[in-house]
This record gives C-alpha cells, sequence and structure tokens, in this order.
C-alpha cells in the first residue's frame, strides 16, 4: 500500500542522512468507514466498508538553507487517489525579519482554521474536520506568494498573511463520482488574520477569485439538450466555463484550556454566475478531555442557494436544468458524535458516529454518481474509525 510513497520516504530519508539541515516529519492514518444507505455516497464512502475514505500517508520535509532561507515540501498520498503519491506543498520561505516571511511556491491555501494542519489528522481532535464547512474549499493548493506577518499587541499574538498572488490548476473533488475538467482560478487575492490570547484564538479570511471548470455531464447537457432546444439563456445559466466571480469569507472561534475544547467556524462562499450562488456553513464543537480519553460532540450545517433558472416553471427541459442546479446546492445538518484515545504519545484511535439529515427537495452533502442526484429526505448514517500517528 502507497508504494509511490514508500520509495518517496526512502528517497528524502537517504537525502536527509548527508545534511543535518534537514527536518522530518511525517504522518499517517489507516481508516475505515461505511454508511447505512445503499443510495447515498460520502466523501468515496458507500454502504460497503471502505478503508480509501480517510486513509493517507505523507512526509513533510524541510532544509534550512541558512538562518532566513529554507525550502519546504509535503508528498502525501490518499486512498481516494488511488493511493498515488503527489506533491501537495513545494514552496521556498524568506524570513526577511522578526516580523515578515515571504513565501513562493506550491502551498496550502489557508481558507480554515485547520487548513495548515488538515492532512495531519491526529493534530485534531475529529476523524475529518465538519465537511459541511470544509466541502466549500474544494481545491486545497495553490500555486502561489504570500507574505505572513507576526507580532503582540499587548498579550495578543497576530498572524495575518495575506496571498500576493495565486493560481490552481487541479482536479476539483466537490461531487463523488462526477467528472470533473480543465478546473482552474485566477486573480485569487486573499487575508486571514488570526489572533491568539491565552486560551482563546480567532481567525478571520477574505478571499476574491475567478473559477472555471467543466463538468462533463453538465456539458452534455448544454451541448446535446440545451442548445438544439433553443434555450440558450438557461444554457448560460448553469454554465460552469466561463469565469465565476467568487468571494470567500468566513469567522473562526476557539477556546482550549487543556480539558475543554470548544469550536465555532463560519465560513461563506458568494458566486455571480453558474448553478451555485452562494453556500453558507458552519459547525460548533465540544471536546472534553479525560487523560487519554476525549469524547466530542459537533452539530454542522450547510445551506445553499441554486441559481434560478429561466423558464424553469414553464418549459420541462428547463425544469430540468433547475433539478441539475438544485442538485449541486446542498441543505443538510448533520450531528457527531466521536471519541478520541491516546494510546501513544504521537497515536490515537478515534471512532465517530455521524447523523446527516437530509431535507426532502433538497440536495445535501451526501452524492450519487450524477449530477441529478436524489432529493429525497431521510437521514443517513455514518460509521467511522482511525488510527493517527505523527512521526
Amino acid at each position: 500500500m502507497f508504494k509511490l510513497t514508500l520509495a518517496c520516504c526512502l528517497v528524502l530519508l537517504s537525502v536527509s542522512a548527508y545534511s543535518t539541515n534537514f527536518e522530518f516529519h511525517g504522518f499517517l492514518t489507516a481508516g475505515a468507514a461505511i454508511l447505512d444507505d445503499d443510495d447515498s455516497i460520502y466523501l468515496g464512502t458507500t454502504d460497503r466498508l471502505s478503508h480509501e475514505t480517510d486513509s493517507k500517508i505523507g512526509l513533510q520535509i524541510k532544509n534550512n538553507l541558512d538562518d532566513r532561507l529554507s525550502v519546504i515540501g509535503q508528498v502525501k498520498a490518499t486512498g481516494r487517489r488511488d493511493q498515488k503519491a503527489e506533491f501537495e506543498w513545494a514552496f521556498a520561505s524568506y524570513t526577511y525579519s522578526d516580523l515578515f516571511t515571504f513565501r513562493a511556491g506550491r502551498m496550502r491555501l489557508p481558507a480554515f482554521l485547520y487548513s495548515a494542519q488538515i492532512d495531519a489528522s491526529y493534530t485534531y481532535m475529529w476523524i475529518r474536520p465538519p465537511q459541511e464547512v470544509y466541502v466549500l474549499a474544494p481545491f486545497t493548493g495553490i500555486d502561489a506568494v504570500d507574505v505572513i506577518a507576526t507580532g503582540n499587541v499587548g498579550d495578543v499574538f497576530i498572524t495575518a498573511n495575506s496571498i500576493l498572488s495565486a493560481t490552481f490548476n487541479d482536479e476539483l473533488d466537490f461531487l463523488d463520482g462526477v467528472e470533473i475538467l480543465e478546473a482552474k482560478n485566477e486573480d485569487l487575492r486573499g487575508i486571514n488574520i488570526r489572533f491568539d490570547w491565552e486560551n482563546w484564538a480567532a481567525r478571520v479570511v477574505y478571499s476574491t477569485l475567478t473559477v472555471s471548470y467543466l463538468v462533463v455531464e453538465l456539458e452534455e447537457f448544454i451541448n446535446d439538450i440545451l442548445i438544439p432546444a433553443g434555450l440558450p439563456e438557461v444554457a448560460e445559466a448553469i454554465d460552469t466555463k466561463e469565469d465565476l466571480g467568487t468571494v470567500f469569507d468566513g469567522i473562526a472561534l476557539m477556546y482550549d484550556d487543556g480539558i475543554h475544547n470548544v469550536i465555532f467556524e463560519y465560513s461563506r462562499i458568494t458566486v455571480d454566475s453558474g448553478p451555485l450562488r452562494n453556500q453558507d456553513s458552519f459547525y460548533l464543537a465540544y471536546g472534553r478531555r479525560f487523560g487519554k480519553w476525549q469524547p466530542h460532540i459537533t452539530y454542522a450545517q450547510i445551506k445553499s442557494r441554486a441559481a434560478i433558472i429561466p423558464g424553469a416553471n414553464d418549459n420541462p427541459i428547463a425544469g430540468l436544468a433547475q433539478s441539475i442546479a438544485d442538485g449541486i446546492a446542498a441543505t443538510s445538518d448533520s450531528i457527531t458524535i466521536g471519541l478520541r484515545y491516546d494510546f501513544n504519545p504521537f497515536a490515537a484511535l478515534k471512532l465517530e458516529y455521524q447523523s446527516i439529515d437530509r431535507q426532502e427537495g433538497k440536495a445535501s452533502i451526501l452524492q450519487d454518481n450524477s449530477i441529478l442526484p436524489s432529493l429525497d429526505g431521510g437521514t443517513v448514517n455514518v460509521f467511522s474509525f482511525s488510527v493517527d500517528v505523527l512521526f
């Protein structure tokens, strides 16, 4: 399993043996998940036990070229990507002063509270962060130039990260089983600021970007049905190939005194065209540590608004286009109950039960193998297990 990643690990280890300037870190998750519904897919999980959804292994290596300049790379393989090893990070970092650090290269999109450590599942209490929020960023890596400023204002430590320029050209991953090609973003600009004070942390983020992507089944529907039917305005309303102006913003608040852990995170995405126009999502989580044990509970919600298709009430073909847009706009909520056990200083066992409540007539974070998913209501339960390791 993960043969290519193992080979990469061995190569990097052999290189690091010849330099004292190398720092090496790794993470591994071995997980399993299953649904109790045979018509749904959740992050690749179905009603058959799957080890692919959460399983991953990664290696991060840092080479300090001098006191100011360093190079950082991270390679990761996941079950969801057919065990392919990919370089997710590969950037240079230059510390200009105690206040400013500049970075350039392939790096993590700093969209959420746990973006920086999302691959290292050991660092948070869940098996996976609440997808109602984290699904809003179907891509996670960007080719960018950014600057990080740090400093104290009284007792508050502030970290500000500004993206000066960024692009993205890779696979999108937000519709299970749906083929998406030619995904890219341009003109990505943004800033996120984090405030740390005693046991509290707060974070705000604001970004703008232009996104385009080609959904194969949607493109076929436009070319084979809408255009021949003389409905170009309907085709334009659901087309994703043209540049979609997008705004992403959010806030987060966390309290952690070593025993009680409370986390709130809210995110919003607004799009000026295309089938999906906006999404609002949040979660509220609480965990309580009892020595090596940490039970936790999370409530999460996502609400989306689809484009209003012209003529949808009068023309059955336009009505079908409206159903497709509605199928992309997820509206659902969930409750997750979990238990974490730290059986080793660098390893944790996790168990989770998640109940996802779907509203009838609305799409949800659950998908099937179609751009026109079932809009049935009801509850789907997800059972998950994982072992997370840092090394």
